[in-house]
């Protein structure tokens, strides 16, 4: 319910920006998510696979200055990722599916040119993340086994709830609002729950590519 109330006021306050700007666009994005963790486990470095999934939401461009505009969002975005052990001739695969609701509030750099080739921008900007159920998926032999992930800060749970981090995006904005976007997040907390009073450190990775559109857009 409190992250519910925490979306709620987010979306508010940015229709509120919205209606202090003429030129503030709303508009909707979407696309893959390519997702992995940093993981250092008894003080060694995982090399773990990637998870693949996807990331859809609304997004709002607000130009507060020439060349530059205020870009917040949020979205709703699957990340974790896939370890992997093979013991003798079995091999068990390991799916930390995590979800999350991602709110992103980013500058933006313009370059405003017209034409075929649009208009081009480069920026970044902090990220929370909150956590929405989520599960572990293992495959043994042939044989599927799903848990539910539980967030918190003791050594009953999996992993810290909230994360944060730093986004940065680069992409081009087309004729007619056409939106082509890279954004790679690098989250900053660990996610090892205090309660292990451990080293380990976990911490989030996501790379996106999105396609989107702002709606209205009277700009060629």
């Amino acid at each position: 319910m409190k992250r519910i109330i925490f979306l709620l006021t987010a979306f508010v306050f940015c229709l509120q920006i919205s209606g202090l700007s003429q030129k503030a666009k709303v508009g909707v994005s979407g696309g893959v998510a390519l997702a992995n963790m940093n993981a250092t486990i008894d003080g060694e470095k995982q090399n773990w696979d990637g998870k693949s999934g996807y990331t859809a939401g609304m997004i709002m461009d607000v130009p507060f200055a020439p060349h530059f505009s205020f870009r917040p969002g949020v979205h709703y975005v699957q990340k974790g990722t896939v370890q992997q052990e093979t013991t003798g001739n079995t091999t068990e695969k390991i799916f930390i599916a995590l979800r999350y609701a991602e709110l992103t509030f980013n500058f933006l750099f313009n370059t405003n040119t017209t034409g075929a080739k649009g208009n081009f921008f480069v920026g970044a900007g902090p990220a929370v993340s909150l956590n929405l159920p989520s599960k572990t998926v293992t495959k043994t032999g042939g044989v599927k086994t799903e848990g539910k992930n539980n967030f918190g800060n003791t050594i009953a749970e999996d992993l810290k709830g909230v994360d944060y981090g730093v986004n940065f995006l680069i992409g081009c904005k087309i004729t007619g609002g056409m939106i082509l976007s890279a954004n790679y997040t690098h989250g900053l907390r660990n996610l090892v729950p205090d309660g292990y009073m451990t080293d380990d450190k976990l911490k989030n990775t996501c790379l996106s590519f999105q396609l989107g559109v702002l709606f209205n857009n009277n700009s060629k």
